[in-house]
């Protein structure tokens, strides 16, 4: 990302049924601010209404603390929204660096 100076994202955990981090290890995380690329760009993260949500909302309020925000929703579809996305075209980023590679 920081090769194309960052973008817009989402972060898809639907696909999770459970998670199990150590909190204080997560609240660590949560304060760490790795990608400078990423600042000025929104990020939503997809946590459906499982124990993934509990951990987005602790991650999410860490961020807050340095700066960062982090928008929560519960479907891909609230997060394209979010984004204003009309008609996504989401691949797997291997396949959409060998497509933009190729062409």
């Amino acid at each position: 990302m920081a090769r194309y100076s960052g973008c817009h994202s989402i972060i898809d955990f639907s696909a999770v049924q459970s998670v199990s981090l150590d909190e204080a290890y997560l609240r660590e995380l949560g304060r760490a601010r790795r990608i400078k690329a990423m600042d000025g760009f929104r990020r939503v993260l997809v946590a459906p209404k499982t124990n993934s949500l509990r951990y987005a909302q602790l991650y999410a309020q860490q961020q807050e603390r340095i700066g960062r925000s982090l928008e929560i929703v519960h479907t891909p579809a609230e997060a394209c929204e979010r984004l204003g996305l009309e008609a996504p075209d989401f691949r797997p980023l291997a396949e959409a660096i060998s497509a933009k590679a190729a062409s």
